[in-house]
């Protein structure tokens, strides 16, 4: 952009081919993770493998509070060949439960499940950005100090159904929308010693 004399670079656009597929990085489409009542204290964190319970009623599961979800935007290409996307906006929705409770976290009214784009941000949003390898890993964030242990979520497990989409026009999206199931577990025990702490959610 030019003003008077001066040249201004203000932005710069990607020219991409159009996305013709939008597919899940790995093969799991259900995934699990634990959470501890006090982990929102901290930053979010993507789950770790831990043992978890008493004895002899132990497993290894992923705790944590922001669990990780992988998509891959394609285009054709020459042939059977797929050319990645990059730049470009892929949609996350939370499809269920369809009414989320709110907490206060940080002094900040937020909803206990949400999608986040970055540990480091922590903040929800709905959009993320493909990388330059087509690939954007957008987390589903637990506050669980607004997962109350009665009501509505008061089961042992509460799967959320997670939902990407790529748009190609306003009313029209990529096909092969992307869906995960995370399913989140209270954690009613934990290790004495490892990298997590917490109470639990004993009730």
């Amino acid at each position: 952009m030019r003003v008077g004399d001066r040249l201004q670079v203000l932005d710069t656009i990607t020219l991409v081919k159009r996305p013709t597929r939008l597919a899940r990085e790995g093969e799991d489409s259900v995934l699990l993770m634990g959470f501890v009542c006090n982990q929102d204290t901290a930053r979010a964190a993507a789950p770790i493998s831990l043992r978890v319970g008493q004895a002899p009623d132990t497993s290894t599961i992923p705790v944590g509070n922001a669990q990780p979800m992988a998509v891959t935007l394609t285009a054709d290409s020459t042939g059977t060949l797929r050319v990645a996307v990059p730049d470009y906006f892929v949609r996350w929705e939370i499809v269920s439960p369809t009414s989320i409770p709110t907490t206060q976290y940080r002094g900040v009214t937020r909803p206990a499940i949400s999608i986040i784009a970055d540990l480091g941000t922590d903040r929800p949003t709905n959009n993320d950005t493909t990388s330059s390898s087509g690939t954007a890993t957008a987390y589903l964030r637990v506050v669980p100090s607004g997962l109350p242990p009665s009501g509505a979520f008061a089961d042992s497990i509460v799967s959320v159904r997670v939902r990407a989409t790529a748009r190609t026009r306003p009313d029209s999206v990529v096909r092969s929308p992307v869906e995960f199931v995370v399913r989140l577990r209270r954690v009613t025990s934990l290790p004495t010693s490892g990298a997590l702490t917490g109470t639990g959610c004993g009730r």
